[in-house]
């Protein structure tokens, strides 16, 4: 999953890149721009094609035995449809995550997706324009510095795989305290030199995004029942077994 979610700093890094490259291309160079991004949209559609139905949207739709045969392929022969099975009595429909029971996981994945999201996608979008603020206007030069705190952010992503087991909960709590840090001194030094505007943006990137494969690995481990709690990170490993494998049988030869 950690590289799963890597995945999203590795393309911003390359659009940033190439858009960077792109800039000199004259008055129509964001046509160029939007333009690139075909080549990677049909080389991911590529590699799609043969990716296999989800077993779980096949079992929910009558279609047991194709369902068994896709896990088997993914998972092996031991696998059966009683590894992606819910208990009968499991709540369905999407407004179950507001029930009382529910209600503070909900409101808890909710706030720290915010509160990574929002901070991440911001800067990421504006931060040639947050640069040039910060004085780095020569040129592209503000440009060329995105550059490197986007490929910063990739590093910061990778690094979730040294601490994701060592506790989620620490990662979360450190990975906002750290990213917290350089923010707020962006904010309090007045006209910082410009190489400390990079390293700090670097540092928050880092640490940002070192919890970032938290959003798509705690909600799925937060419990509904706590004698289950053990049996449902059990099936939710499974599944994401079954998932990684899918990508990468897909992929063609």
């Amino acid at each position: 999953m950690v590289v799963l979610v890597t995945m999203f700093s590795v393309g911003a890094a390359v659009a940033y890149t190439v858009g960077y490259f792109m800039l000199n291309l004259g008055p129509d160079a964001w046509r160029w721009m939007l333009a690139s991004s075909a080549i990677p949209a049909l080389l991911i559609l590529t590699m799609r094609l043969g990716t296999p139905e989800s077993p779980r949207w096949l079992l929910s739709n009558g279609r047991a035995e194709e369902a068994e045969a896709v896990l088997k392929q993914m998972l092996g022969p031991d696998a059966t449809l009683a590894d992606i099975e819910e208990p009968e009595d499991s709540p369905k429909g999407y407004m179950t995550i507001f029930r009382p029971e529910f209600r503070r996981r909900t409101l808890f994945v909710a706030l720290f997706w915010a509160c990574q999201l929002v901070p991440i996608y911001a800067i990421a979008t504006y931060e040639p324009a947050i640069l040039k603020q910060f004085g780095l206007a020569e040129g592209n030069t503000a440009y060329l510095g995105a550059v490197i705190i986007q490929i910063f952010y990739v590093f910061g992503s990778l690094s979730g795989a040294l601490f994701i087991n060592r506790g989620r909960r620490k990662l979360l709590l450190w990975s906002f305290a750290i990213s917290a840090l350089p923010l707020l001194g962006l904010a309090i030094i007045a006209h910082p030199p410009m190489w400390l505007v990079l390293v700090l943006f670097c540092v928050f990137g880092v640490a940002m995004y070192s919890g970032q494969c938290l959003e798509a690995i705690y909600p799925s481990e937060l419990p509904h029942r706590r004698p289950r709690h053990r049996e449902r990170i059990r099936h939710g490993r499974k599944q994401n077994r079954c998932g990684h494998r899918c990508i990468w049988r897909s992929a063609p030869a």
